[in-house]
């Protein structure tokens, strides 16, 4: 048996499973995972090079807090850009609003900043992964009101026959995704 996988990924959720109560079996497994269960009997190789970020900065981060700077990276062709890469904005007063799990001014920010990146590139495609389903949908509200602004303008992006143009996920449902 080969199991290929990595430990230090978020690991999934049982939020959308149904878990039948007469299967004790599943009941007393306290493993997270298939990956997580075999482990214990099974030798375990680490896989040291990543290829799948297009830019060393979207693995910077974990290559450095939970690889240890053992991941083999390759580099981008475009060392810095700012229309590529990532990129860090503080939203000033910025915090979630009591009682809500979503933070408002920072959903307003990101469709603002989604708007102005189709109105300098209109043929590229987005992704925008927010930390939680709340923001996601906080986000996905305030596109909206923005694309209510200026609609002939701001739907072309949108465009139902380009279904790679844009998509906004949250961290859960975004992994594995390799647009």
């Amino acid at each position: 048996l080969i199991l290929a996988g990595d430990s230090n990924r978020l690991p999934p959720t049982n939020f959308f499973s149904q878990i039948d109560n007469d299967d004790d079996d599943y009941e007393n497994n306290n493993f997270e995972s298939v990956l997580d269960e075999c482990s214990v009997f099974l030798d375990s190789h680490t896989l040291n090079w990543h290829y799948r970020s297009r830019h060393e900065d979207l693995i910077k981060f974990s290559n450095y807090h939970i690889y240890d700077n053992q991941l083999i990276t390759f580099p981008s062709p475009i060392a810095k850009s700012d229309d590529y890469g990532i990129e860090f904005e503080l939203i000033d007063k910025g915090y979630y609003e009591k009682g809500s799990r979503f933070n408002r001014k920072e959903a307003a920010r990101v469709a603002e900043a989604i708007i102005e990146h189709y109105a300098k590139n209109p043929e590229t495609s987005l992704g925008v992964i927010a930390f939680s389903e709340a923001q996601q949908f906080a986000i996905e509200r305030e596109l909206a009101k923005e694309l209510r602004k200026n609609p002939e303008q701001n739907q072309s992006f949108l465009d139902e026959e380009r279904t790679d143009s844009l998509f906004i996920k949250n961290l859960e449902n975004v992994q594995g995704d390799e647009r």
